[in-house]
């Protein structure tokens, strides 16, 4: 079949809002091999700047080839509270940044061609958590800029989510998540997908010095 002459894919969603913090997540770098720490070599165009994850980060398109053991490499710039919506208008797309992030992309690309046939390797995220549907909906927007202090830094949050609901604001820092210590973004995700719609969570953060609480009920991800 045609999956067959598929050697990897590079998936780009929710690239459109770079210049806040230039802050480009790959990731999916775990899901061959062959790949790894080797794609930080790869010349970024300034003031683009990539951070690499071997995890799968995230339920998007890419998600239905490595499901197929398809190697797959993930571009996100980072969730958005337009996301979904009509207020998503094009003037709020960057359209330099974008620019970049095809440029990167390409790079990767003529990088990558050459380098295959590719073994597949499950990334993290495909082992342990999966429960069927899409999953708890928490409902916090990633903060990717570089921060010193451990934890999981949100840049706001969507709606009518249980993260607004539980009173947290763009700026905090999520440290526990039931008496779970949460390091990064990829802790925060990888305890939130061990987790059901409905159950009730406790999360300690952080709003600069001061450390707080809040008991948040999970929603359903439709």
């Amino acid at each position: 079949g045609a999956l067959e002459e598929v050697d990897f894919t590079i998936n780009g969603e929710l690239v459109g809002r770079v210049a806040d913090s230039g802050q480009l997540l790959l990731g999916g770098g775990g899901s061959a091999t062959q790949w790894g720490d080797s794609l930080t070599n790869l010349p970024v165009p300034a003031p683009l700047v990539v951070t690499l994850s071997l995890d799968g980060a995230g339920r998007s398109d890419h998600i239905s080839f490595l499901s197929q053991e398809i190697p797959s490499l993930f571009l996100f710039t980072g969730a958005h509270g337009d996301y979904h919506k009509p207020s998503d208008t094009p003037d709020k797309v960057d359209i330099e940044g974008t620019y970049l992030i095809a440029q990167y992309t390409e790079t990767l690309l003529w990088y990558l061609a050459p380098r295959v046939p590719l073994t597949f390797n499950a990334p993290p995220q495909r082992t342990g958590g999966a429960r069927g549907g899409y999953g708890p909906w928490f409902g916090s927007i990633p903060d990717f800029t570089p921060h010193e202090e451990p934890g999981y830094w949100i840049s706001g949050t969507s709606p009518g989510s249980p993260a607004e609901r539980g009173g947290l604001v763009a700026g905090d820092r999520i440290v526990e998540i039931d008496d779970r210590s949460v390091e990064d973004i990829y802790g925060f995700t990888g305890i939130i997908r061990t987790l059901r719609p409905g159950d009730e969570v406790m999360v300690v953060f952080f709003r600069g010095k001061e450390r707080r609480e809040a008991l948040l009920v999970l929603g359903r991800r439709e």
